[in-house]
């Protein structure tokens, strides 16, 4: 069934709420809870027009000029909206860039204090909003470690089987140490510095 869509303004009166309806000239109800408004405004459209009340849908908005603290909650719900929107891109994209550079994705999320698990959800297309830091500086979690220090090897796909550490037997070379940051440390050979991941 094709629907219409109202917008009926409800303004305080004392004890009662006054739900007037713009497209209906001379259409205003009065209810004693706001919680009613859509119902009765709804019912008293369908009635005005002589058709099915399942064919009117109605939004209902209150007054700004009478309820001024209602449309600056709203107003800043909205911001707020926005601004989580827009660090969820600038995150995704400093992920992207960080991967692109050459950084494990466990190093992108102790760079961007997420988790690991966080961290593989933006980089798997995830739309939701951007994760906060894991805890502290530095991505430590609750537990006090970092956040994907518990990660690590599993999330650059080392550790796991077939990768270049499967089958390693007791006589193998340990993996190098890791820094307070939590990323490999640097070691000093021979030659040119060298950079275990």
């Amino acid at each position: 069934m094709e629907t219409t869509t109202f917008t009926a303004l409800a303004e305080r009166a004392g004890r009662w709420w006054t739900v007037r309806v713009p497209q209906i000239e001379g259409l205003a109800v009065q209810v004693r809870s706001l919680d009613q408004a859509e119902m009765m405004a709804r019912r008293h459209i369908a009635e005005a027009l002589h058709v099915p009340t399942e064919s009117v849908r109605v939004e209902v908005h209150t007054e700004a000029s009478v309820l001024p603290a209602v449309t600056k909650a709203l107003q800043a719900r909205q911001a707020a909206a926005q601004a989580a929107e827009t660090a969820a891109r600038a995150t995704r994209s400093a992920v992207e860039a960080l991967l692109a550079d050459g950084a494990s994705l466990q190093e992108a999320a102790i760079v961007l204090r997420l988790s690991p698990h966080e961290t593989a959800e933006l980089t798997s297309g995830g739309h939701g909003p951007a994760p906060g830091p894991s805890g502290g500086p530095g991505g430590r979690d609750a537990s006090g470690g970092h956040g994907a220090a518990s990660g690590h090897g599993a999330a650059s796909g080392q550790g796991t089987s077939g990768g270049p550490r499967a089958g390693r037997g007791q006589g193998d070379a340990e993996p190098p140490p890791v820094g307070p940051s939590g990323l490999p440390q640097r070691t000093r050979s021979t030659g040119p510095t060298a950079v275990h991941h």
